[in-house]
Protein backbone atom coordinates (compact mmCIF):
# COMPACT_ATOMS: atom_id res chain seq x y z
CA UNK A 1 0.00 0.00 0.00
CA UNK A 2 1.27 3.47 -0.88
CA UNK A 3 1.56 5.92 1.97
CA UNK A 4 0.60 9.47 1.17
CA UNK A 5 1.08 12.58 3.23
CA UNK A 6 -2.09 14.61 3.18
CA UNK A 7 -1.88 18.31 2.74
CA UNK A 8 -4.31 20.54 4.54
CA UNK A 9 -6.58 22.13 2.01
CA UNK A 10 -10.01 23.59 1.95
CA UNK A 11 -12.71 21.47 0.35
CA UNK A 12 -14.22 23.75 -2.25
CA UNK A 13 -17.77 23.31 -3.57
CA UNK A 14 -16.28 21.90 -6.77
CA UNK A 15 -14.29 19.26 -4.87
CA UNK A 16 -17.32 18.47 -2.72
CA UNK A 17 -19.51 17.85 -5.78
CA UNK A 18 -16.84 15.53 -7.19
CA UNK A 19 -16.62 13.68 -3.86
CA UNK A 20 -20.38 13.14 -3.91
CA UNK A 21 -20.26 11.91 -7.52
CA UNK A 22 -17.52 9.41 -6.73
CA UNK A 23 -19.37 8.16 -3.65
CA UNK A 24 -22.53 7.66 -5.72
CA UNK A 25 -20.46 5.73 -8.27
CA UNK A 26 -19.49 3.29 -5.50
CA UNK A 27 -15.95 4.34 -4.60
CA UNK A 28 -14.96 3.90 -0.95
CA UNK A 29 -13.85 6.76 1.30
CA UNK A 30 -10.17 5.81 1.19
CA UNK A 31 -10.02 5.88 -2.60
CA UNK A 32 -11.88 9.20 -2.77
CA UNK A 33 -9.56 10.73 -0.17
CA UNK A 34 -6.52 9.49 -2.06
CA UNK A 35 -7.82 10.95 -5.31
CA UNK A 36 -8.10 14.45 -3.83
CA UNK A 37 -5.13 14.27 -1.47
CA UNK A 38 -7.21 14.81 1.66
CA UNK A 39 -7.80 12.72 4.77
CA UNK A 40 -10.43 9.99 4.81
CA UNK A 41 -12.01 11.63 7.85
CA UNK A 42 -12.47 14.84 5.84
CA UNK A 43 -14.34 12.95 3.14
CA UNK A 44 -16.44 11.22 5.80
CA UNK A 45 -17.15 14.58 7.45
CA UNK A 46 -18.57 16.02 4.23
CA UNK A 47 -20.64 12.94 3.36
CA UNK A 48 -22.05 12.02 6.76
CA UNK A 49 -24.29 14.49 8.62
CA UNK A 50 -23.95 12.63 11.94
CA UNK A 51 -20.18 12.99 11.88
CA UNK A 52 -20.49 16.66 10.96
CA UNK A 53 -22.83 17.27 13.92
CA UNK A 54 -20.48 15.46 16.33
CA UNK A 55 -17.57 17.56 15.10
CA UNK A 56 -19.55 20.75 15.65
CA UNK A 57 -20.49 19.63 19.17
CA UNK A 58 -16.84 18.92 19.99
CA UNK A 59 -15.90 22.36 18.68
CA UNK A 60 -18.50 23.95 20.95
CA UNK A 61 -17.09 22.10 23.95
CA UNK A 62 -13.59 23.36 23.16
CA UNK A 63 -14.82 26.94 22.90
CA UNK A 64 -12.97 29.27 25.24
CA UNK A 65 -15.97 31.28 26.45
CA UNK A 66 -18.54 28.49 26.42
CA UNK A 67 -20.01 28.88 29.91
CA UNK A 68 -19.32 32.51 30.69
CA UNK A 69 -22.04 34.92 31.69
CA UNK A 70 -22.23 38.31 29.99
CA UNK A 71 -20.60 39.93 33.01
CA UNK A 72 -17.70 37.47 32.89
CA UNK A 73 -17.31 38.01 29.14
CA UNK A 74 -17.05 41.77 29.71
CA UNK A 75 -14.42 41.27 32.45
CA UNK A 76 -12.45 38.96 30.15
CA UNK A 77 -12.61 41.51 27.35
CA UNK A 78 -11.35 44.31 29.62
CA UNK A 79 -8.55 42.11 30.94
CA UNK A 80 -7.47 41.09 27.45
CA UNK A 81 -7.49 44.68 26.16
CA UNK A 82 -5.33 45.79 29.08
CA UNK A 83 -2.94 42.85 28.63
CA UNK A 84 -2.65 43.47 24.90
CA UNK A 85 -2.07 47.21 25.36
CA UNK A 86 0.69 46.64 27.93
CA UNK A 87 2.40 43.98 25.85
CA UNK A 88 2.09 46.02 22.66
CA UNK A 89 3.88 49.01 24.20
CA UNK A 90 6.55 47.02 26.06
CA UNK A 91 7.51 44.29 23.58
CA UNK A 92 8.89 45.48 20.24
CA UNK A 93 8.93 41.97 18.73
CA UNK A 94 5.26 41.48 19.64
CA UNK A 95 4.39 44.90 18.21
CA UNK A 96 6.16 44.16 14.90
CA UNK A 97 4.48 40.77 14.62
CA UNK A 98 1.07 42.32 15.31
CA UNK A 99 1.60 45.02 12.68
CA UNK A 100 2.57 42.39 10.12
CA UNK A 101 -0.53 40.30 10.89
CA UNK A 102 -2.79 43.35 10.63
CA UNK A 103 -1.22 44.41 7.35
CA UNK A 104 -1.77 40.95 5.85
CA UNK A 105 -5.35 40.86 7.15
CA UNK A 106 -6.28 44.18 5.57
CA UNK A 107 -4.55 43.31 2.30
CA UNK A 108 -6.60 40.10 2.04
CA UNK A 109 -9.75 41.95 3.02
CA UNK A 110 -9.21 44.55 0.28
CA UNK A 111 -8.47 41.85 -2.31
CA UNK A 112 -11.73 40.12 -1.43
CA UNK A 113 -13.68 43.33 -2.04
CA UNK A 114 -12.29 43.68 -5.58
Amino acid sequence: MIEMKYRYRKVTPEILSNIIKLKNMGYNLRDIAFAFGIARSTVDYHLNDKIKERAKERAKKRSRNKNLTNEQKIKWKIYYKRYFKDRYHEDKEFRDKHKKVCKNYYMKKNEAKK
